[in-house]
């Protein structure tokens, strides 16, 4: 979960990217690489666009993922230019051809999401062919948290949601029910006295726990403490998550109670902003106790 802290010790028998700066050869590899990337990837990335840009996406923070990496690599940066440049061609091209491969049979079999998930795996074989193991280990984080940015195969997702969908209608009957309503629920709708709240996909929750786990993780790496507080970080986002959720769908229920419909709409469409800080600031609470009070400095 973290890239490395501590000055890598150069190695004087090979290149740095630091002193590769003039070395346009290795650059123009390096440009290849990435037009190589495109032209196998491209429909990937339409697709992500597509899934993020859609309405009431469960992705929407699909384009935050990319700056996020970047940003990470931003921090690392002075570690990445001491890096011994090992080309490992043995591991990283039988590691190309396969993903490569994968990449082709999944997406004959029309299987778009588990083709993109291929992409941060294209990225980081890359990196050992141009650059070594020791950078791919350095940079392994950043380019697989670019699966956060990949949307789940739609099989994985619709059983998914349809579990944290009942679970946040159950846990918000309860609450209501805590607070002397009468209030029950048929599937995924709450009757209340005298209004029915249906918990539809933008309620479930999913999207409010993938994003919370994507953000949560890089909130981790960010954090100074011992690694089972930034491990128990990232673990207590996914309940902490589904907790926020049902606060937000019991609220929203007690607003369409006492408001009407059309105040509860309204309400709907900027609750989820409110609960993700709520639980962001709830999640710093819980990485303190864990040890993890303080923010790395950039380099």
């Amino acid at each position: 979960m973290e890239m490395s802290k501590t000055p890598v010790q150069q190695d004087k028998s090979y290149p740095t990217l630091a002193s590769l700066r003039a070395d346009y050869v290795w650059w123009v590899l390096a440009a290849a690489s990435i037009v190589l990337a495109w032209a196998i990837y491209q429909r990937a990335l339409f697709f992500f666009w597509v899934s993020w840009m859609a309405k009431e996406s469960l992705y929407s923070h699909g384009p935050l993922v990319p700056l996020i990496s970047l940003f990470a690599i931003y921090t690392e940066r002075k570690n990445l230019l001491s890096i011994p440049l090992r080309p490992n061609l043995a591991v990283g091209v039988p590691a190309l051809l396969i993903v490569m491969l994968l990449a082709v049979m999944v997406w004959i079999g029309g299987s778009p999401s588990i083709y993109g998930l291929t992409f941060p795996l294209f990225l980081l074989a890359a990196v050992v062919i141009l650059a070594g193991l020791q950078m791919a280990r350095a940079l392994a984080f950043p380019i697989l948290f670019l699966l956060f940015m990949c949307p789940i195969p739609g099989a994985l997702l619709d059983a998914t949601n349809v579990r944290v969908q009942i679970w946040s209608t159950e846990v918000a009957v309860r609450i209501l029910r805590l607070m002397r309503f009468d209030v029950c629920n048929e599937g995924t709708t709450i009757l209340m006295p005298s209004i029915a709240v249906t918990v539809g996909l933008p309620c479930s929750g999913f999207r409010m726990l993938i994003s919370m786990f994507a953000f949560s993780t890089f909130f981790a790496l960010m954090k100074e403490g011992p690694w089972w507080g930034r491990v128990g970080t990232v673990v207590a986002a996914l309940p902490l998550a589904l907790a926020a959720n049902s606060v937000r769908v019991t609220l929203i229920a007690l607003v369409g109670e006492f408001y009407g419909e059309d105040v509860m709409h309204s309400f709907h469409d900027w609750s989820g902003y409110i609960m993700l800080v709520v639980a962001f600031v709830a999640l710093e609470f819980i990485s303190r106790l864990m040890r993890c009070r303080s923010f790395r400095s950039m380099q």
